[in-house]
């Protein structure tokens, strides 16, 4: 294995790690974005992104939005 083999190894997973933390947030805002222009209550869209939050794992609830 070439050392430029190991440091891509070695970005990918840092950028795996990332995307896998950042994906909750991004499921929330996703939700209320697409709630905002069907539901008239802002509640609606509050409700929806705690459904999110009760999902287990991360990328789970990025699949679940």
């Amino acid at each position: 294995m070439t050392t430029g083999q190991i440091l891509l190894a070695i970005i990918t997973g840092l950028a795996v790690n990332e995307c896998s933390e950042m994906s909750p947030w991004a499921a929330r805002k996703l939700v209320r974005w697409s709630a905002h222009p069907r539901y008239a209550p802002p509640s609606r869209a509050e409700e929806l992104a705690a459904l999110i939050d009760d999902r287990p794992g991360r990328l789970f609830k990025l699949i679940a939005s």
